[in-house]
């Protein structure tokens, strides 16, 4: 090596340990070695050829200057020399002469590629291509680093996208957990709770404080109320279930929690104000963990209860009367009477399908009033006075002999209500008062201000109720008098507080037994 080559290796050694110092990509590493080089070689060109790797799927070619990949790709030869050098992969240092007669020479870069230099019309000495092969050499090191690099940087770039992902669905999950009204409890080996949510502790009737559950056995969370089972397991089968030969503790539970069924329930929470809940539990195979999921169908299960209630009374209420019908009917049809006795029969029939039509029309104007719930009331400012003239004038005839008071004036005031609706529930007050009085007892209507409301007053001093009676007055087909001497079919104050409810008011009742009673409608008033 002559005294000129000495300084331009030593310039491409700097270069080089400068582009590796400070870049961690291919590009500029090349560009720093390849600068000094063809500054030290006058008239060379070089293309640096990078075998296929996992992370360059394809031949990498780098080239100073750029266009000279487009004369040697020209050249057939040339081409397939580069490529039975990419080829072997045990390859040293080659030369060729292409068709332009220059020389070219293929140093290996490591394991990594091939250097081909394109020179003049002289070859190369060898002294300066030992010392290229040693540059080389660290070259490959460094294009191995880059590449791990970048392999790196890939990792650690899905790596944050995972993660992110996975916060972001965490967050999804914590939100729907605090939103949801179900219960959610993560149960570890033991039935230890993990994670849960409000919900859960409500339903459970937990009255802990939240930060100090997680870490806790179910066991303790279930011991403070009393748990029944009306379905399925007891909450001791559950434990067992989460800690015995079947739960996610046992040798193979985990795998066999995998394909197994979710385990279903229904646990009675008794006490203060009992609730009823649906649980499922289910194992989480892959990490021994079990998911316990907690519904509350105390609605659903008292819904259920009083629509059967409800039918098994309005079947027997409407039989009573199809009965007397159809037996006093068949009578008429079969038998001759005298014509008093068939008028009389023929009243009770009349009698008895009125009752039938009332009892039906009541049904049906009570679930038309909860199916739309209030959203057909045709609201407007009504007088007090002319709502309750207008009801006491449908009521001529049963207040005949007791003689109805009334105490309202024409300046009390004026409602928003639907006067229709209004009336009518005045008018089922008003008929149980005359109906449940004795004949020389008044019935008194009066008004009353109270607010942002007005109140209709009905008093009588008939046969009263108890306090049990009026704590089931609004029941359907709930009467007051069961021995069916006084006509009614036990749906009216039923209706009377739908009516009001929708209005946004309120019904008082007091009572007394022997003494009478009070009802007061509290409705709106009008701005």
């Amino acid at each position: 090596m002559d005294d000129r080559e000495a300084p331009a290796l030593m310039a491409l050694k700097f270069e080089l340990a400068m582009a590796i110092g400070q870049s961690v990509e291919l590009a500029p590493m090349l560009r720093a070695f390849l600068v000094p080089l063809l500054n030290a070689l006058k008239g060379a060109a070089c293309q640096v050829w990078l075998r296929p790797s996992e992370d360059m799927p394809g031949v990498t070619r780098v080239a100073y200057p750029a266009r000279s990949l487009e004369t040697w790709a020209a050249d057939a030869a040339l081409s397939a020399w580069i490529e039975a050098c990419l080829t072997d992969t045990h390859v040293g240092p080659s030369s060729h002469r292409n068709a332009a007669g220059r020389f070219c020479h293929a140093l290996p870069v490591g394991d990594e590629g091939v250097l081909v230099i394109e020179h003049a019309q002289q070859a190369l000495p060898s002294a300066l291509i030992d010392a290229l092969l040693v540059v080389l050499l660290r070259l490959a090191g460094a294009v191995r680093a880059c590449r791990d690099h970048e392999r790196a940087r890939r990792l650690l770039e899905a790596k944050i996208l995972a993660e992110r992902d996975r916060a972001e669905a965490l967050d999804r999950m914590r939100t729907v957990l605090t939103l949801s009204n179900d219960g959610v409890l993560v149960l570890g080996r033991a039935g230890t709770v993990l994670l849960h949510n409000e919900a859960a502790l409500r339903l459970l009737g937990s009255g802990e404080a939240l930060a100090g559950v997680p870490g806790q056995p179910l066991r303790h969370l279930l011991a403070r109320q009393q748990v029944q089972a009306l379905d399925g397991a007891t909450p001791d089968a559950v434990m067992e279930m989460l800690t015995g030969p079947t739960g996610p503790d046992s040798p193979g539970g985990d795998a066999a929690g995998a394909d197994a069924p979710a385990t279903r329930g229904r646990w009675l929470i008794a006490g203060q104000g009992d609730r009823v809940l649906d649980w499922t539990l289910r194992h989480a195979a892959s990490e021994g963990e079990s998911v316990l999921y907690l519904r509350d169908v105390t609605h659903e299960v008292e819904v259920d209860r009083m629509k059967s209630e409800f039918l098994s009374v309005a079947a027997h209420e409407l039989r009573t009367p199809m009965v007397s019908v159809f037996g006093f009917t068949e009578l008429l049809l079969n038998r001759e009477y005298p014509e008093a006795r068939r008028r009389e029969i023929l009243s009770t029939i009349h009698r008895q399908s009125s009752l039938l039509i009332s009892m039906i029309n009541d049904l049906l104007d009570l679930a038309r009033i909860e199916a739309r719930r209030g959203l057909d009331l045709q609201r407007r400012a009504t007088s007090v006075a002319e709502l309750v003239r207008d009801t006491v004038e449908r009521l001529r005839g049963l207040d005949a002999e007791r003689g109805l008071r009334v105490k309202v004036s024409a300046a009390e005031g004026r409602l928003w209500v639907d006067p229709g609706k209004a009336s009518q529930a005045l008018v089922n007050v008003l008929s149980n008062a005359l109906k449940y009085s004795l004949p020389d007892t008044p019935v008194t209507i009066e008004s009353i201000a109270r607010g942002d409301r007005i109140g209709l007053r009905v008093v009588d001093r008939g046969i009263g109720m108890t306090a049990e009676q009026i704590e089931r007055i609004f029941e359907r087909f709930y009467r007051a008098d069961p021995s069916g001497q006084i006509p009614g079919t036990g749906l009216g104050m039923c209706l009377v507080k739908e009516i009001v409810d929708h209005h946004g008011g309120e019904v008082e009742v007091h009572s007394r037994l022997g003494e009478g009673t009070q009802v007061t409608l509290w409705w709106p008033t009008a701005a």
